[in-house]
């Protein structure tokens, strides 16, 4: 019943309530019971994700740091906390490389997940195919991407991380077909403002060198969402502040 109220608070958007709702939960459950629950772990995946939907990103990365450092954590809920701190950490050049460290602690879980947990999986692999992308390791990303074919197409992110490999590729007209099919796929406004948002960063990059103009005028609308992905907002920021002024 308490897994249950916290998904329907969750479904309504009532990110506050389902914070003082789980952290009474918490606050009873002195064993730690909720934590090695196949059922009521997914309180802390509502949790966490609430933290993150009231911009409390710093907390929500807390939060989960300490999670995954316990004993007795659910495979499912191990997964959706590493995947999570996966994207978070891939996002800042100056974090990459942890990403790619718990991107290597958790692989092993893509073999041990139970099929119930299947969208976990896809989520977990996604994210380190995206984490290797981010740090120039294409060949890497792509075994991890070859795992997702039966989702690209039909899933959104899957899909925008074979537009990033492509990106990555040099493929640019292919990469944006992707976005933008990744774009179309996305059910919530959330998730299409978040992949046109890393889609206008990297044409933003594209055009750096060759087209400051163009670039520019890109960065400009990452920037403008500070909202959506942070991290992204303020490297295009920075990045803004170096392109010349247009005449």
């Amino acid at each position: 019943a308490a897994r249950n109220l916290t998904a329907l608070l969750a479904e309504d958007h009532a990110y506050k309530e389902v914070l003082s709702f789980t952290k009474a939960i918490f606050a009873d459950d002195g064993n730690q019971m909720v934590l090695g629950d196949p059922q009521l772990a997914d309180i802390y995946i509502f949790h966490v994700h609430a933290l993150a939907h009231i911009g409390a990103i710093k907390e929500a990365v807390r939060i989960s740091e300490e999670l995954l450092s316990k004993p007795g954590a659910t495979p499912k809920l191990a997964a959706w906390l590493a995947t999570s701190l996966i994207a978070h950490y891939s996002l800042e050049d100056e974090t990459s490389s942890i990403a790619l460290e718990l991107a290597r602690r958790y692989e092993g879980l893509l073999n041990t997940l139970s099929p119930q947990d299947a969208q976990t999986k896809d989520m977990l692999a996604n994210n380190i195919a995206f984490a290797y992308l981010e740090a120039g390791r294409i060949d890497t990303a792509e075994r991890y991407l070859q795992q997702l074919s039966h989702v690209i197409h039909k899933e959104p992110y899957p899909t925008a991380t074979l537009g990033l490999f492509h990106m990555r590729k040099g493929n640019v007209d292919r990469a944006d077909a992707l976005y933008e099919e990744a774009i179309h796929l996305a059910k919530t406004p959330e998730d299409k403002k978040r992949i046109r948002q890393k889609l206008n960063w990297e044409s933003g990059l594209r055009y750096l060198d060759s087209d400051p103009s163009s670039a520019r005028r890109y960065l400009q609308k990452v920037a403008e969402h500070d909202d959506i992905v942070p991290q992204i907002a303020a490297r295009a920021r920075s990045l803004l502040s170096r392109l010349p002024r247009p005449k």
